[in-house]
């Protein structure tokens, strides 16, 4: 996925599913900070984060990495994308 980013114009959207993302290890968390911050780097537009059901797996993810780009939160996909395009 990384390597993908370069192909994308600056100010791309992500609609990032987590709705059956689970809490993981640090191992993990450490990879998820990774691409967070190659994502950033990328200058991405907006990002809306489908939230997971479990609060603490919601937190983890916010935790994962510090970045500059604001994160938008829907409870579906279709309300992720539906954001998006009233940005349009």
């Amino acid at each position: 996925m990384i390597s993908g980013l370069e192909k994308l114009d600056p100010g791309f959207a992500v609609v990032n599913d987590m709705a059956e993302y689970k809490s993981v290890s640090q191992e993990i968390k450490a990879e998820i900070a990774k691409v967070k911050q190659a994502i950033d780097e990328s200058r991405v537009g907006t990002v809306v984060r489908v939230a997971p059901e479990s609060t603490i797996a919601n937190m983890q993810m916010d935790r994962a990495g510090e970045v500059e780009y604001a994160v938008e939160v829907a409870d579906t996909v279709e309300a992720a994308e539906a954001l998006l395009d009233e940005k349009a």
